[in-house]
């Protein structure tokens, strides 16, 4: 089985911290393809990552479906609750993260790709802090526990945002929102968590210095 992944690709970071905490033998490969071309939208459909391939005849694209597969095929050290009301929760955390958090994170790279000189740098974070008091509010009802596919998918964006932040006069965007800030602060401790943060790390700084050339 092998996972095609990207190490800044956010959405294929919270697959890669889903196979450390479970302990998978799992490949995570870069794409054999390079991504945007024609040959990888051929070969894989999505033309995204990350992809998870299980057979040369099957794959399955979309962080979320690899994420609910891999808990379904493998149940030892799970992340994903067992009750149904639990699980509810989690997966509408995994929801909110990928179409209310995640999309508030796109004016950043948006600006910082066009280099946009617009004087009021608000205007960029604006939505992300709109996403980050919802999400303070959530945490206010919703604890796990344990550490959950929800919460992989709201770290790597979190990741982004307090890293991105700075760069528009939001040295620390979390500081208004406590909840949120208390729980970054303690998932980024757990070594799975880490191990991946680190690895976005790496991989962003290749890709900024990429694309300064």
């Amino acid at each position: 089985m092998k996972l095609y992944s990207l190490p800044h690709s956010p959405y294929s970071a919270r697959v890669r911290m889903q196979i450390y905490s479970k302990q998978l033998n799992i490949d995570i490969l870069p794409p054999e393809i390079p991504l945007k071309t024609t040959e990888f939208k051929d070969a894989y459909p999505m033309g995204k990552v990350p992809i998870l391939e299980i057979s040369e005849t099957e794959l399955i694209p979309e962080a979320t479906a690899i994420a609910e597969y891999l808990e379904d095929e493998f149940p030892e050290n799970p992340c994903r609750p067992k009750s149904s009301s639990k699980l509810a929760m989690t997966r509408a955390t995994v929801s909110f993260a990928n179409s209310h958090f995640g999309p508030s994170l796109f004016p950043l790279f948006k600006n910082m790709a066009e280099k946009d000189a617009h004087p009021d740098k608000s205007t960029f974070t604006q939505p992300l802090c709109t996403e980050l008091e919802k999400l303070d509010r959530w945490m206010a009802i919703h604890t796990s526990d344990a550490y959950d596919i929800g919460d992989f998918a709201l770290a790597t964006n979190l990741w982004y945002a307090t890293t991105l932040a700075p760069a528009y006069d939001q040295p620390d965007i979390l500081m208004q929102y406590p909840r949120v800030k208390a729980w970054w602060e303690a998932i980024k401790k757990q070594p799975h968590v880490e191990k991946v943060l680190d690895e976005m790390a790496a991989g962003f700084a290749a890709f900024v210095k990429k694309n300064k050339q």
